[in-house]
């Protein structure tokens, strides 16, 4: 009888939730867990699959675990309630008070230590702020601290019905009862687009101390993606972790994606397929990166396409990139998060970029680049260069290929002689590889079809 393929542990596509399964942030969780201990409300900012909710679910572990995994005990009763906004951003104040009630009925219910409380707290379907925090008062006063874990907080910004009184209350809670808050969005409370502009006259914003999250070192990457194969009954090879450390980058969703259809190759005995395999990790990583992309502005998807080249950057924008884990940092300059990230932004539109094989052309700065290089080009050169870009695997007659590079003159005179002078000057500009620039069958020229 054939043995079972072991389980695929890795792709986790919920945040993780068992602490077995995560790995990597020791400092972030450390210092998230301090700050909570010392009655301290923190923001976690990070963007989207960077781990936030799966940092939150450990430090529900972390606070409520008779022992931690670092062996420290807890030294209080934690009450720690995750509730996510993103179902709630049409839901008027008096349901996010029984929804938030609710959170801490269940996790009541749920925590062994707090399960006598259990019994007092009633669930209901209509709460004003006042009974709101009379119940949450007679929760305190029996020595338990209470900690809400606010994730997808983005959402609730977005929520019509929450003005200034409704984050105030949730500020008197700090000051009352002592309720400590986590939240996690992926940008700065102040800087989130909230419905009610009113919201942002409370001072409920002024409570947290913020606390990026971003890639991670590489040696925790490399720790997540052993710890997780050995996890599945199989350990990855020191080349082969590194391999795929190139490839995702650190960052932990992306190691995740990679690992799953490492696995699953290695599981259908396919190891060595390697473009298979990367293209695979590419399809699952590229809608992803996709929405990211939405919300880029236009100076940040033109410093994207132009890493690639030695054009300088805007220090500010490649800053905001690193911020977004789009970019890594490096000793001389950022650089992509990974090769497959790289590969997606070339086959981007981009406002005054084009795009062909290794070529690049930065129709706002009138430069070009081939494979990373600049090329010297003349005017008539770069003119010429772009026309055939624009259009690669396009053939273009002679006269049409005139008639752009020469509009005053197309008609006056025949352009036959002086459009291959102009030819091979480009080709000779493009080097090794002039062999792009091809002759067509109609007697015009094309940009060879595999630099499009």
């Amino acid at each position: 009888m054939d043995n079972p393929i072991p389980t695929n542990p890795f792709y986790h596509r919920t945040p993780v939730r068992d602490p077995a399964y995560f790995f990597g942030r020791r400092r972030e969780r450390e210092q998230l867990r301090n700050l909570v201990r010392n009655g301290q409300s923190v923001a976690l900012i990070g963007p989207r699959r960077i781990g936030k909710s799966s940092l939150l679910w450990q430090l529900v572990h972390d606070l409520t675990n008779p022992t931690t995994r670092d062996g420290t005990t807890p030294d209080a009763r934690y009450c720690v309630v995750y509730f996510s906004g993103e179902a709630w951003q049409d839901q008027p104040a008096h349901a996010l008070y029984c929804g938030l009630w609710d959170a801490v009925t269940m996790t009541l219910r749920t925590t062994p230590s707090l399960a006598n409380l259990a019994a007092e707290a009633d669930t209901t379907t209509e709460l004003d702020f006042p009974t709101f925090l009379r119940e949450l008062r007679q929760l305190t006063s029996q020595g338990v601290r209470l900690l809400f874990l606010l994730d997808e907080f983005d959402a609730l910004s977005r929520n019509r019905y929450l003005d200034e009184f409704f984050f105030s209350s949730l500020r008197s809670l700090a000051a009352g009862p002592g309720v400590i808050f986590v939240t996690a969005s992926t940008l700065p409370l102040l800087e989130l687009t909230y419905a009610q502009q009113s919201a942002l006259s409370s001072p409920f914003f002024n409570i947290f101390l913020p606390q990026r999250l971003g890639l991670m070192p590489d040696n925790e990457a490399l720790a997540l993606l052993q710890g997780t194969a050995t996890l599945g009954g199989r350990a990855l090879t020191a080349e082969q972790q590194q391999w795929l450390l190139d490839l995702a980058g650190p960052h932990p969703c992306f190691l995740q994606i990679a690992g799953y259809h490492a696995w699953e190759a290695r599981a259908l005995g396919a190891a060595e397929d390697i473009p298979h395999l990367r293209q695979a990790i590419f399809t699952e990583a590229a809608p992803l990166w996709a929405y990211q992309w939405r919300y880029l502005s236009t100076d940040e998807q033109r410093a994207l396409a132009l890493l690639a080249t030695a054009q300088p950057q805007s220090p500010s924008t490649l800053a905001q990139l690193q911020q977004a884990c789009l970019l890594r940092a490096s000793q001389a300059r950022p650089g992509y998060l990974s090769p497959l990230l790289a590969d997606f932004v070339r086959q981007q539109a981009i406002y005054q970029i084009i795009q062909a094989g290794p070529l690049l052309i930065d129709q706002e700065a009138q430069l070009a680049w081939l494979a990373g290089q600049a090329l010297a080009l003349s005017p008539q050169d770069y003119r010429l260069l772009t026309l055939l870009s624009t259009q690669a695997g396009r053939s273009l007659t002679r006269d049409e290929l005139a008639q752009q590079l020469w509009p005053d003159e197309a008609t006056a005179i025949n352009h036959q002689d002086r459009l291959k002078t102009a030819i091979n000057s480009l080709r000779r500009k493009l080097g090794d590889h002039g062999e792009l620039v091809e002759s067509a069958p109609n007697g015009g020229y094309r940009l060879r079809s595999d630099a499009a």
